[in-house]
């Protein structure tokens, strides 16, 4: 699943080594997306999650 985050306050991405200033809205992974929003100072957040939606199961009838 991927995440849609936008970013609250400056900072240079350690991977990518860009620089995301504020209002910038990145596409990353759950994991990404985990490691961003649990960051004490407050880098991002969740705009909405992307993707892989649980549709509900459908009831099949029993053959007779």
């Amino acid at each position: 699943m991927k995440y849609k985050l936008s970013v609250l306050k400056k900072f240079h991405d350690k991977y990518t080594h860009e620089l995301r200033v504020v209002g910038d809205v990145m596409i990353v992974n759950e994991a990404r997306a985990n490691e961003l929003l649990r960051d004490k100072r407050g880098l991002v957040e969740l705009v909405e999650k992307i993707g892989e939606e649980q549709k509900p199961k459908r009831k099949t009838k029993a053959k007779e």
